[in-house]
């Protein structure tokens, strides 16, 4: 018997199976900015430290600060309260070697383990003489565990990718780490701001951004670079928890937070909703316009990546669908659960979401025509796009890392015929508007971009078929092209290129590449196929011309628009386009 995939086994391309079907009008409303992204530390496993790393550090501080020879030392009874939290037996916490490093304590595994569920207790034991929040400032140094972290893992360059091509409209975060902001920066190159970054409810009254990232229980780097202004907002401890919900100084931000919960489908990606001020905060929401089960309009409102619907996620579900989850409740569940931890499903949706924005473009490229074609495109592409999920595992990171470099490599080609800088870690996107909005702009037409999605699912097509195999370059140099192709048949092997204008033909030549015969050259327009007719012209012409003087590109130039334009339909179009192939 098959076994289903964990959610920490699941494949990337398990997850497109997913998107593709029992959440596909998910992945297509996450697309067109319908869903918020809903994130806790889940998402920075890899790069930040752990709740259990907190404890340790919190249990190191308190007792290398002990006077043993002191009575009734307030840094000892920190410690003993802490200890008391746990579920070791009495005899098991006095056997703990007090005067040896924590991490030598040979309890210190099933320690850490009983007091993970509460650490926010934990935190919020007050050590006589100190601030209400010294065991997050002193103890745990929130400041530096969290405010220097610089190195963005997998998710977050996901979701900078998701922030770059207009997918998400807001993002709400229990993180205090700056890694999706470090991400979005790197791969923006920082400029225009993407991210309107909120932690004080005054930023809600800064200049807005494309996407808003709400830090609702505090921000390190803010902390640590103004401690007098943001140190109060950092929340950890239980009482902190408590009060949120009724902390006048956050009205603002739960008033946003609240509207996000309300008018915006959820998807929460590592985040395990054990602190009680979201449950409040998803109560609160459902009072002023509950979602409604079943949903009208689907999709449905809110969807955990997990691998389980837990305790606390079946009591939001019990909040918000009210007296439709008793009846409902196994079809409720289902479909709220995506089983998929962060790095699979944020990948998933990157892939997804270029896919249907490509497939979108291409119903552009000649209205009717490829617009009733628009399911064999789409198969076309849905190939290409799950060739690439395959070579995802096991190493997510490095997977999107080179994505990122391939993927803007082929873009920067395409948009002017040069590479990018060399060192360059900026991601090229296809637009910063999402799929909806892309559908509506009418620039879009004149972009190339149209005819680029109309090649790619042809090229896809094909090789679906059997007709010829599609490797990646096998170098950065220019010449290698976007793709390498192989005739089936003949073994013949050709570099691919895309580029949508004369200008990028004409860079590429002049970078030195388009100078082998079985180059292949697709224009997104004819403009090159018009200039060589003009430029023959003129070599017959004592008057000379814009190519007089010039020898002609040996690489094959074939024009997307006229294979388009001239296509009857979507066989004589494909036919023509595996005759240009010549493989």
């Amino acid at each position: 018997m098959m076994h289903k995939p964990s959610a920490a086994t699941i494949t990337v391309r398990q997850v497109l199976d997913f998107l593709d079907n029992e959440f596909a009008g998910v992945a297509a409303a996450a697309g067109r900015r319908g869903f918020a992204l809903w994130v806790g530390s889940g998402i920075s496993l890899g790069r930040a430290p752990s709740v259990g790393t907190m404890l340790e550090h919190v249990l190191e501080h308190l007792r290398q600060n002990i006077d043993a020879g002191k009575p009734n030392c307030r840094f000892q009874r920190a410690l003993d309260e802490a200890l008391r939290m746990s579920n070791l037996s009495d005899a098991e916490l006095a056997a703990i070697p007090l005067s040896d490093p924590v991490d030598s304590w040979p309890q210190k595994g099933a320690l850490i383990q009983s007091l993970w569920d509460s650490y926010a207790s934990v935190l919020d034991i007050r050590v006589e003489g100190e601030a209400d929040d010294y065991m997050l400032w002193n103890a745990v140094d929130v400041r530096t565990m969290f405010g220097s972290l610089a190195d963005p893992d997998c998710e977050h360059l996901s979701i900078a990718i998701l922030v770059m091509e207009g997918a998400i409209a807001d993002i709400a975060s229990a993180n205090w780490d700056g890694l999706i902001e470090r991400a979005v920066d790197r791969l923006s190159g920082s400029t225009p701001p993407l991210l309107q970054v909120v932690v004080d409810p005054d930023h809600l009254r800064g200049p807005p951004a494309r996407t808003r990232l709400i830090k609702f229980h505090g921000c390190a780097i803010h902390a640590r670079d103004d401690p007098g202004t943001y140190r109060h907002f950092l929340t950890a401890a239980r009482s902190q928890i408590t009060g949120w919900p009724h902390n006048p100084k956050l009205d603002a931000l739960r008033t946003v937070l609240r509207g996000v919960a309300t008018n915006s489908r959820t998807l929460m990606v590592g985040l395990s909703l054990q602190d009680t001020n979201l449950q409040d905060l998803f109560a609160a929401a459902r009072r002023e316009n509950p979602w409604p089960w079943p949903p009208t309009p689907p999709p449905q409102a809110h969807v955990f990546c997990a691998d389980s619907i837990g305790a606390h996620q079946s009591n939001m579900l019990r909040v918000v669908y009210g007296g439709a989850y008793g009846p409902h409740r196994t079809a409720i569940e289902r479909s709220a659960l995506i089983r998929s931890y962060a790095k699979q499903v944020l990948l998933g949706l990157v892939l997804h979401v270029l896919c249907s924005k490509l497939s979108c473009l291409a119903t552009r490229a000649r209205g009717a025509l490829l617009a009733a074609a628009s399911a064999e495109i789409g198969t076309g592409l849905r190939r290409l796009r799950d060739s690439i999920a395959a070579l995802a595992e096991p190493d997510h990171t490095a997977f999107v890392n080179r994505f990122i470099e391939l993927w803007s490599r082929g873009l920067t080609i395409f948009r002017s015929g040069r590479l990018p800088p060399a060192g360059s870690q900026t991601y090229e996107a296809i637009t910063r508007l999402s799929e909806l909005e892309m559908a509506a702009e009418p620039n879009i037409g004149g972009s190339g971009l149209p005819e680029l999605a109309a090649a790619l699912g042809l090229l896809g097509m094909g090789e679906a078929e059997g007709k010829w195999t599609l490797l990646l370059p096998r170098s950065s140099d220019i010449d290698q092209g976007i793709f390498q192709a192989t005739g089936t048949v003949s073994a013949k092997t050709t570099q691919i290129f895309f580029v949508n204008s004369v200008s990028a033909a004409l860079e590429l030549i002049k970078q030195g590449a388009l100078t082998n015969t079985t180059n292949l050259v697709f224009h997104s327009d004819d403009a090159w196929q018009q200039m060589m007719d003009r430029g023959s012209a003129s070599r017959r012409s004592p008057m000379g011309g814009p190519l007089s003087g010039r020898r002609r590109p040996d690489a094959c130039h074939v024009s997307m628009r006229k294979l388009i334009t001239e296509a009857r339909d979507i066989a004589s179009l494909r036919q023509r386009f595996e005759e240009e192939m010549t493989l």
